[in-house]
């Protein structure tokens, strides 16, 4: 598909959910967002595979074009906010079970437990068995940490020089 073929993709999506606006409004509320080829792409894709995307706000790129869009009098679209928790102003990305969530609500969504301690939280590394494992705690001794680097990766834990 052409820029051009893109470029009016995601000006006829924007003129259906925001009919209020007129076509030059809306070419530069998409001039003003798009910086780049790839974030036209990247719009067009959004708006291809989910056409609601401009009602959650998600992913960010599509969330920048609906905050522009206020700023030229779209009163049918709202300010992208956090499906979970409510926040504004913040990058969101796209959620199988709620929405647009924020960075932050989406760690949350993909935390699993430990496979050391068993405890529920964002994953830091995982082992050779892909099992997920947490940070080391603070207070933790340097060979700890070591030996756990080791556990976690497979190789051995090196004496300190």
């Amino acid at each position: 598909m052409s820029r051009e073929q893109q470029h009016q993709q995601v000006v006829t999506v924007v003129l259906a959910a925001a009919p209020a606006l007129s076509s030059p409004q809306v070419e530069a509320a998409i001039a003003a967002v798009i910086t780049h080829p790839a974030a036209l792409r990247s719009l067009a894709a959004a708006l291809r595979a989910d056409p609601g995307a401009l009602a959650t706000g998600a992913p960010p790129v599509v969330g920048r074009l609906v905050t522009e869009l206020l700023a030229h009098g779209a009163a049918s679209l709202s300010v992208p906010s956090c499906a979970v928790c409510g926040r504004l102003g913040r990058p969101l990305t796209r959620s199988s079970t709620a929405g647009g969530v924020c960075a932050r609500c989406r760690r949350r969504e993909l935390a699993e437990a430990c496979a050391r301690c068993g405890l529920s939280k964002p994953v830091a590394g995982r082992d050779s068995e892909r099992r997920g494992g947490l940070r080391p705690l603070r207070g933790s001794s340097a060979a700890d940490v070591r030996t756990l680097r080791a556990q976690t990766t497979d190789r051995k834990a090196r004496p300190r020089r």
